[in-house]
């Protein structure tokens, strides 16, 4: 094939089984912003009518190869450039910074290990192709390409990919590798051969303006995506019907590890058809991976090009869900991760649509429950879930006062968040030493009668004028006082109170005491419900944003607090800082007393940090015995002072022995440090700055720590 043609390819179903992401948006985006509208107007017009322009422009939206190369053809014939594929290929990981995808690259840590993964990562593109690192250097490398199935390679597609490939080096701030081509699959080779070779980051020539709009980037990307998993989250809340649940779990899925294709199966009971949701299977293809990864026990991964998570709550296992790359394209390890948030939170849907479903029975309660979950079903945190039983339980029941306890498991106590009079309120559990004079409506201790039974019924039941929880509330004034316990299948969570002033008002509340405690038990079921996703949804927002041993912020939250610290002493004008530490020796510990020693080490490690920072500081840990600390707020005049001071405290809290398993373990760190605004504003320049520091204290012998004098 000639240098000059723009090639043509069948459309066969071979074609038509391999995908590529979001070069259909960047294509019809460079087209209108270089060219025009006009051109735009052209281009669609020698596309196939089988999609709408919104839906080409999706960024997540995978193409089949056959209509990328329509695609190609057509911008070949509106620009007049044969080479429109290459500079398609930038544009694509330009308009990806910040996203996902990007922050994962990233995440490898320099150009090299980009392209030594670049059979992975090429995935996050195209499944089109088979890559392979054949040689890989510092800053020399040697990338293979083969088109799947043996369908005629596109010339275009030889120049995409080698805009993308020379792309890497820029997501480290360097300039764009340069890139030849010694072998073409296009022109008859058989395979395509890309060379690339790139300079060092002190030779890049990106300007200070350039790389605080990357780093902006970076910031919404992350952004972007927290807020997406809490967007799904609270969407899911909301939805009663399994259907649409099942399709926003499996298309917000599909998403986020950006696969072409995804499938969720589930099965709620034993007696009705498993549901099924997928993308980019026909249906039997779909019904087989279906019961496959439904009835095995260890579904097979394909090699690691199938990726398969449980989609299970605590109490129930319903099924799995499955994102899929053609066979040879992996999956990066982040990707498990993230396909779990979605699998965790269709399980906490599913759990609260059955959870209703079970309430409804109940024909006599159906409507006041729907009105009423409807609006727990949007709630945040428990205490929005309080505060709406206040408001719906007099309604609902004709009583005269309310109070919503919470049960503190490890504390073993019933706290009080909501009543009637202070609609709602955080407060502190209290037991024997609760003074006099206090706010007397802080909890209650578990000893007494009533407690007990409470702790161990599934219905409502009256209290006793005597009963401890009455005289401890001061409810001695009102007549009846009904205790509905809130249980989330068998699993209490704490308990509803429900005050009447008079014998009639608790008779007359409804037609019948039966009735009464059917609503009282339908609104505990939904409020339970409600109370246990939010908690549920608390705790997987709180483990994607923290370290799963430690507890301490993990990277993304550290660089999302310290961009905030950043941008808020640019308004003030005080100083923060960086402290940068690494454990001295640490992989000693690991190696004589094991990685369970280890570990408590490093948990020991995180509470004496805490111990020597203030509330507005902020102390994550990066990975590994590598720990980070953010001082806000900081006088300029007194910033290095104030820093060094600190670095010192440190040293010596961590000069104490550690006591674990009968083992005295001692232990220093190497500390870095460094200051902004003196050393700059960029987070990422910032914490390089700190970690060059460290290392200066490693040389110094270690048990020490460096200021960055740059």
């Amino acid at each position: 094939m000639a240098d000059n043609d723009t090639g043509q390819i069948k459309q066969t179903g071979q074609a038509d089984e391999q995908y590529l992401v979001g070069i259909a948006g960047v294509c019809i985006r460079y087209i209108r912003d270089v060219f025009g509208q006009a051109a735009l107007a052209r281009l669609l017009e020698g596309l196939p009518k089988t999609r709408s322009l919104s839906e080409l422009e999706d960024d997540a939206s995978w193409s089949t190869y056959s209509e990328i190369a329509a695609l190609f053809e057509a911008a070949v014939e509106v620009t007049g450039d044969l080479r429109v594929g290459f500079n398609l290929g930038r544009q694509m990981v330009k308009e990806l910074s910040g996203t996902e995808t990007v922050a994962l690259l990233r995440s490898l840590g320099s150009p090299s290990e980009i392209y030594r993964n670049i059979g992975v990562a090429s995935g996050k593109f195209s499944t089109a192709a088979v890559m392979e690192p054949l040689e890989v250097a510092d800053n020399y490398a040697t990338v293979s390409s083969t088109t799947r199935g043996g369908f005629p390679r596109h010339p275009q597609l030889c120049e995409y990919t080698k805009g993308l490939l020379s792309m890497a080096p820029t997501l480290f701030s360097m300039a764009p590798a340069t890139i030849d081509e010694s072998e073409c699959q296009a022109k008859g080779a058989k395979r395509c051969l890309y060379h690339l070779q790139w300079g060092d980051s002190t030779e890049a020539t990106v300007d200070d303006a350039a790389q605080t709009s990357d780093a902006e980037q970076q910031l919404a990307g992350m952004t972007q995506r927290l807020e997406e998993i809490y967007t799904t989250a609270s969407d899911l809340l909301e939805v009663e019907d399994i259907d649409s649940v099942l399709a926003r779990v499996a298309w917000h899925a599909g998403r986020a590890v950006s696969a072409p294709k995804y499938l969720l199966v589930v099965k709620l009971d034993s007696y009705t058809e498993p549901k099924i949701q997928s993308h980019g299977l026909e249906a039997d293809e779909a019904l087989s991976i279906a019961n496959e990864i439904l009835n095995s026990d260890n579904p097979d991964d394909m090699d690691g090009s199938r990726l398969i998570v449980d989609v299970s709550s605590q109490y129930k296992w319903y099924g799995r869900l499955a994102a899929i790359h053609p066979q040879g394209l992996k999956f990066f390890p982040h990707d498990k991760h993230m396909l779990s948030i979605y699998a965790n939170y269709a399980a906490s849907a599913l759990a609260t649509i059955t959870a209703l479903d079970e309430v409804r029975r109940s024909d006599t309660i159906t409507k006041t429950l729907l009105d009423f979950g409807s609006v727990v079903a949007r709630s945040k945190t428990v205490y929005e879930v309080a505060v709406t039983l206040l408001q719906t339980v007099p309604i609902v029941v004709g009583c005269d006062y309310v109070s919503v306890l919470l049960w503190e498991e490890d504390h073993q106590l019933l706290k009080e968040v909501a009543n009637s009079e202070a609609v709602a309120f955080k407060a502190e559990p209290v037991g024997e030493n609760t003074k006099e004079g206090e706010n007397s409506i802080t909890g209650v201790n578990i000893s007494g009668h009533h407690i007990d039974s409470i702790l161990h019924t599934n219905i409502p039941l009256y209290l006793e004028q005597d009963d401890f929880l009455r005289q401890r509330l001061g409810l001695e004034r009102y007549h009846d006082v009904i205790a509905t316990p809130l249980l989330y299948f068998e699993q209490f969570l704490g308990v509803i109170l429900t005050c009447f002033g008079s014998a009639s008002r608790a008779k007359d509340a409804t037609v019948s005491h039966k009735e009464l405690f059917q609503q009282l038990s339908g609104l505990s079921d939904h409020a339970a419900t409600a109370i246990s996703n939010t908690k549920l949804l608390e705790k997987v927002s709180y483990m994607a944003l923290h370290d799963s041993l430690t507890g301490l912020p993990n990277r993304m939250l550290f660089e999302d607090r310290a961009n905030q610290e950043l941008g808020r002493i640019h308004r003030t004008g005080e100083s923060c800082g960086l402290l940068f530490i690494d454990l001295d020796n640490f992989k000693e510990i690991n190696d004589v007393l094991g990685h369970d020693c280890g570990d408590m080490v490093l948990m020991e490690t995180s509470e004496r940090l805490k111990s020597v920072v203030r509330t507005q500081d902020t102390i994550s840990r990066l990975g590994g015995d590598e720990f980070v600390m953010l001082v806000a707020g900081i006088d300029t005049v007194e910033a290095d002072q104030v820093l060094e001071k600190l670095a010192g405290r440190v040293l010596t809290v961590l000069a104490t022995p550690f006591d674990i398993k009968d083992n005295s373990v001692h232990i220093s760190a190497s500390i870095g440090i460094t200051t902004a605004p003196k050393n700059g504003t960029i987070y990422t320049e910032l914490l390089k700055q700190a970690d060059t520091a460290m290392y200066s204290s490693k040389r110094k012998g270690r048990n020490t720590f460096s200021v960055f004098l740059g």
